[in-house]
């Protein structure tokens, strides 16, 4: 029988709710402890089952994880191949894509499954593809399987991406934190996944310059450390709970809300008429409405 929500809905919604810690931005993190050999202890980790499949992926590689309590992972990827990495949840994870990068970074050669998932509108791997092959990377399709290759990387690399992606810009970074040299990826993401990634990474020890803009000047490094990282809240959680306590006419307290992440969100709701307070820092309240018009709402890249 396949799953669904039945809501009783109609009711103003009341009370507290607190945000936990942004799956876009974990996954990123968990393939960036591949790029050490030394501990890497992740905490506010999100417990959603694409987050599970992904540290099971990453067991597969050889990498040891453990959990040091409830949100909080410890990974130490001593030594690792891409030999028996798991094909099966491979096909059906979008965000095992994200292994490409530091996967090729600390192996020179993979070979890698046709990466799956969720089908939100056309979400096809070229974009990661060619800008790997700029940088100087073999790339092999066999089947449904891809090899990938360092054949002759230059010192001084530049990126254009195809378009603004996520997940390409990620995977770029991971790849060029392990490349000693300069890499600079043009047409970057700028969003909060990106500029939580490249704090993990700076702690690392990568020195890097842009995060949060379009272009991103990356500074490889032979080898990197591992490091404790606190992972940021989930803006897209926030802004829902925001939108769903104003679409109720509810008075709703919303706690770990990243504010300097929802700053458009906020300014539209006040624009369409929706009372609200920032209590401190991390805590927005959304009030009930006297009078709600819904103006223009336009959907683009961050910001």
């Amino acid at each position: 029988m396949p799953e669904k929500f039945i809501i009783q809905g109609g009711k103003p919604l009341k009370g507290v709710i607190e945000v936990r810690g942004a799956k876009n931005a974990v996954f990123p993190i968990i393939a960036a402890a591949l790029l050490t050999k030394d501990e890497c202890i992740i905490s506010n980790i999100p417990l959603i089952e694409d987050v599970f499949r992904m540290i099971e992926i990453l067991e597969s590689t050889g990498a040891e994880v453990s959990w040091i309590d409830k949100r909080t992972v410890k990974i130490r990827a001593r030594n690792i191949s891409s030999s028996k990495i798991r094909e099966d949840l491979v096909v059906k994870l979008r965000g095992s894509i994200l292994f490409f990068g530091p996967l090729l970074a600390r192996l020179g050669e993979i070979k890698f499954p046709q990466p799956g998932g969720c089908l939100i509108g056309a979400r096809p791997i070229d974009t990661h593809l060619d800008a790997f092959s700029q940088l100087g990377v073999g790339i092999e399709k066999n089947g449904q399987s891809f090899l990938l290759k360092t054949k002759s990387i230059p010192k001084n690399r530049t990126v254009v991406l195809n378009e603004f992606s996520v997940t390409a810009t990620e995977n770029i970074l991971l790849f060029s934190s392990l490349i000693p040299g300069k890499t600079v990826i043009k047409i970057a993401d700028a969003d909060y996944q990106i500029q939580e990634l490249a704090k993990f990474l700076k702690k690392m020890g990568v020195k890097i310059k842009g995060a949060g803009t379009h272009t991103i000047a990356v500074y490889g490094a032979k080898k990197l450390k591992g490091v404790k990282h606190k992972l940021i809240y989930d803006p897209i959680e926030a802004g829902t709970f925001m939108i769903m306590a104003a679409a109720t006419r509810g008075n709703v307290t919303i706690k770990n809300a990243e504010i300097s992440f929802l700053e458009l969100p906020l300014k539209k709701l006040k624009d369409f008429g929706v009372p609200y307070e920032i209590l401190d820092k991390s805590t927005v309240k959304i009030l009930p409405w006297k009078f709600l018009k819904i103006d223009k709402i336009q959907a683009l890249p961050y910001p």
